[in-house]
C-alpha cells in the first residue's frame, strides 16, 4: 500500500496545485548566511504583521507566507513554533480573509515536505483543524449567503488538505482524526450539487489516507448510514471524471479491509470502463496541434483537464491493482467468499490474492483489455511531436502510459482465471490487438526513456499476451494464428526488449506458441535464438533460453536443429557456469526468487543432458 499512498499524495498535490498567497514579497531559499539573515528578518516582520491590529496587514502576512511555502518550500524559519502558533491564532481570526490565507499557508507548509508535516503534527495543529471543520460543516445547511458559503468552502478545503498531510506522517494524528465525529458529518454532507468539487475530492482523499493507515476506521466508515450509497453514486458521476475516480477509490479501499469486495467491484467496474473510454489520446493530440505552452505561465484549461483525466484513471487502476494483488488483508477478502478459482490459473494464482470467480467477473478483464488496447496505440505520432517540442508534456504522456501499463497488468492477470464459456468471443479476440501493440509498446518505452523515466509498457503488453496465450492453450488449443509480423516482433522483443522482464516474457511466449505447434516453420530460427541467448548478460533471460531448449528439443524429432545449432555443447558449458555461480559468494547478491529459478534450471538441464546422451 505504500506506493499507492505515495501516488495518491502526489496526485493530490498535482490536482489541487499550490495555494496562491496574496502577498507579493518573496524570500530567497539561498543557503548562504546572507540568505539566512534575510529569511530570519522576514520571519520577524511576518510575525509582527500577523499580530497587527490591522486586518489587511494580517491577511497580507499570511498570504505572503503561503506564497513562500509554495515556491521555496518550508524553510526552517517558517516552521518555528512562534510562526506556527501565530498562524493557528489567525485560523480563528474574526476576519474570514485572514482565516483563509492562514489556512492556505499552513496547508502549503504541511504539503512542502514530510519533515515539515511532522513538525506541524507535533504542534496540535490537527486539533485546531478539526475544530474548524466542525464549525464549517455545521454551517453547511444554515442558510448562509453565497459569499459566506464560498469562504467556508475555501477554508474547509484548506483544512482538509492540512489534515491529509499530517495523517500521512503521524499515526497519532490519524487516530485523533479517525475518532472525530466530524468525519461522519463530512461523509453525510457529500453531495456534488451542494459541495464544491475540490471539497469533495479533499474529503475523499482524507478518507483514503485514514482507511489506508487504520483498518478499524475503514470498517467503522463502512458502517455509517448511506456510506456505500454515497460513494457508489459518486463513482458513476457522469460529468466529472475526477470525482468519479475518487468515489471508485474509496469504495475499493474500503473493500480491501472488509469482506465486501464483490459489491464494491460491482459499482466500480462501469466507472472504470467510462474513465478508460475517455479518449485522452485524442485530447492530447488536439492540444499539441493547437497550443504552445509558455514557460512559467498558468497551465491552460485543456491541459488541466487532460491531467485530471489521467490522474483519475491512475487512481482507479492503482486501487484495482490493490484488489487484484495479495497483501496482508487477503485473508479478510476470502473469509466469506466463494471457492477460489483453480481452472486455468497455474502458477499465477498467487498473484491474484483473494480474487474469486465472482470478483474476476466483476472486473471483466476482457472488457478492460478491450478498452485499454486501443489507447496504447493512439499516441505514437503525438508522442514524437511532444518529445520534440514539449518535454513537460511528454512527462504527462509517460503518466498516461503508466496507467495503461497498470490496466494491462490487472487485466492480464485476471484473464488467466476468467471462467470461459465462449473462447471465440472471450479470449481469442484479445490476441490480435495485443500482437499489434508489441512493436508500438517498444517504441513508446524508448521514447519515454528520453525523459529519464522508466516505462514498462512493452513488458506489460508481452505479459498480457502471455496470459491470453496460456488461456487460449487451455480452452481453445490450436486456434491462435500468429502472423509473421507478430513472430518477428517477439524475436525482436527477446533480443532487444527495453526491460529484462520483457525479454524473458517474450522467450516464454515463443516457447508456449512453439509447444502448441504454431511455430514449426520457425523452429530452426528459434533454436538459434535460444542458443545465442545462453551467453546473455541477464540471468533471467538465460534461464528462459535454457528452459526453451529443454521444453522444445528433448525428443529425437528435432535432433537436426539440435545438431545444427550446437545446442548440446552450448548447454553443457552453461550448466558448468550455472553450477559455479550457485556455489560462489556472488550468489548472495542475487534476488532469492532468481536464485531458486537458476537452481531449478540447473537441475532440469542436468537431467535433460543425461536424457539426450542416452538417445
Amino acid at each position: 500500500m505504500g506506493k499507492a499512498k505515495q501516488d495518491r499524495a502526489k496526485a493530490r498535490k498535482e490536482r489541487r496545485g499550490e495555494q496562491d498567497g496574496l502577498g507579493i514579497t518573496s524570500v530567497s531559499p539561498s543557503g548562504s548566511s546572507a540568505g539566512r539573515a534575510g529569511s530570519s528578518s522576514k520571519t520577524s516582520e511576518l510575525l509582527r504583521q500577523m499580530s497587527s491590529e490591522d486586518p489587511e496587514s494580517r491577511e497580507i502576512a499570511c498570504g505572503t507566507l503561503a506564497t513562500i511555502a509554495a515556491s521555496a518550500g518550508a524553510l526552517d524559519e517558517f516552521l518555528a513554533r512562534p510562526v506556527i502558533d501565530q498562524l493557528k491564532v489567525c485560523l480563528f481570526d474574526p476576519v474570514a480573509g485572514v482565516q483563509i490565507t492562514a489556512a492556505g499557508a499552513l496547508r502549503n507548509l504541511a504539503s512542502s515536505s514530510p519533515t515539515a508535516a511532522e513538525k506541524l503534527a507535533k504542534s496540535d495543529l490537527a486539533g485546531a483543524a478539526l475544530s474548524i471543520l466542525e464549525r464549517v460543516v455545521a454551517h453547511c445547511d444554515s442558510g448562509r449567503s453565497e459569499p459566506e458559503r464560498e469562504r467556508d468552502f475555501e477554508l474547509l478545503e484548506n483544512m482538509l488538505g492540512v489534515l491529509c498531510a499530517l495523517c500521512e506522517v503521524s499515526q497519532a494524528v490519524t487516530r485523533s482524526v479517525s475518532n472525530s465525529e466530524v468525519i461522519a458529518q463530512l461523509v453525510g454532507a457529500i453531495d456534488p450539487t451542494a459541495l464544491p468539487r475540490a471539497v469533495i475530492a479533499e474529503t475523499c482523499q482524507l478518507l483514503l489516507v485514514l482507511s489506508d493507515r487504520n483498518a478499524k476506521f475503514a470498517r467503522a466508515l463502512c458502517a455509517l448510514p448511506q456510506c456505500r450509497e454515497t460513494f457508489a453514486a459518486l463513482a458513476v458521476h457522469e460529468s466529472d471524471t475526477t470525482l468519479a475516480a475518487f468515489g471508485c477509490c474509496v469504495l475499493v479501499e474500503l473493500a480491501a479491509v472488509t469482506d465486501q469486495v464483490d459489491s464494491a467491484l460491482g459499482h466500480v467496474r462501469p466507472t472504470v470502463a467510462a474513465l478508460l473510454s475517455n479518449d485522452a489520446g485524442l485530447l492530447l493530440a488536439e492540444m499539441h496541434g493547437s497550443m504552445r505552452f509558455v514557460d512559467d505561465g498558468p497551465e491552460p484549461p485543456e491541459r488541466q483537464s487532460w491531467r485530471a483525466l489521467v490522474l483519475a484513471q491512475k487512481l482507479v487502476l492503482e486501487m484495482l491493482a490493490n484488489v487484484s494483488a495479495p497483501d496482508e488483508t487477503a485473508e479478510d477478502w476470502t473469509r466469506d467468499a466463494s471457492v477460489p478459482i483453480t481452472e486455468g490459473g497455474g502458477d499465477n494464482l498467487d498473484m491474484l490474492g483473494g480474487l474469486t470467480e465472482t470478483r474476476v467477473a466483476a472486473l471483466d478483464p476482457g472488457a478492460l483489455l478491450g478498452l485499454v488496447l486501443p489507447k496504447c496505440t493512439a499516441l505514437p505520432d503525438a508522442l514524437h511531436q511532444a518529445a520534440a517540442a514539449d518535454p513537460d508534456l511528454l512527462e504527462l504522456v509517460g503518466m498516461y502510459y503508466g496507467v495503461m501499463t497498470r490496466a494491462l497488468g490487472v487485466a492480464g492477470n485476471c484473464v488467466l482465471c476468467l471462467p470461459v464459456t465462449d473462447p471465440a468471443a472471450q479470449v481469442l479476440p484479445l490476441w490480435t490487438p495485443l500482437c499489434a501493440l508489441l512493436a508500438a509498446a517498444a517504441d513508446i518505452d524508448r521514447l519515454l526513456l528520453q525523459t529519464g523515466a522508466t516505462s514498462a509498457c512493452h513488458e506489460a503488453v508481452v505479459t498480457a499476451a502471455l496470459a491470453v496465450t496460456r488461456k487460449a492453450a487451455a480452452v481453445a488449443p490450436g486456434q491462435l494464428a500468429p502472423d509473421a509480423a507478430t513472430v518477428d516482433g517477439l524475436f525482436t522483443a527477446a533480443t532487444a526488449g527495453i526491460t529484462e522482464g520483457a525479454r524473458a516474457q517474450a522467450l516464454m511466449l515463443l516457447t508456449l506458441l512453439a509447444q502448441g505447434g504454431l511455430l514449426d516453420p520457425q523452429l530452426g530460427a528459434l533454436g538459434e535464438l535460444f542458443v545465442s541467448l545462453l551467453r546473455d548478460q541477464s540471468l533471467a533471460v538465460v534461464a528462459e533460453a535454457v528452459n526453451g531448449c529443454l521444453d522444445l528439443f528433448a525428443e529425437t524429432d528435432h535432433n537436426a536443429v539440435v545438431a545444427a545449432t550446437g545446442m548440446v555443447p552450448a548447454l553443457e558449458a552453461k550448466l558448468k557456469a550455472l553450477q559455479r555461480l550457485l556455489n560462489s559468494p556472488q550468489l548472495q547478491d542475487l534476488d532469492e526468487a532468481l536464485i531458486c529459478r537458476l537452481d531449478e534450471t540447473a537441475e532440469n538441464l542436468a537431467n535433460w543432458l543425461e536424457y539426450k546422451s542416452s538417445q
